[in-house]
């Protein structure tokens, strides 16, 4: 299943740059990404978009 965003969704309010793929804003100081961890996929939140595509 796709997801899409709208053009608004997919910038960083933070830096006003692009988010990484997998990356979604949620709100200040708050950035979802969804990571495959020993072979299953685990949700969590971070800091910043950066930290959140390592």
């Amino acid at each position: 299943m796709a997801r899409t965003k709208s053009k608004e969704n997919s910038l960083d309010p933070a830096t006003g740059r692009p988010l990484p793929l997998g990356v979604a804003y949620r709100g200040p100081y708050q950035y979802r990404a969804r990571k495959l961890i020993d072979g299953t996929r685990v949700t969590k939140t971070f800091e910043t978009a950066k930290v959140a595509r390592e």
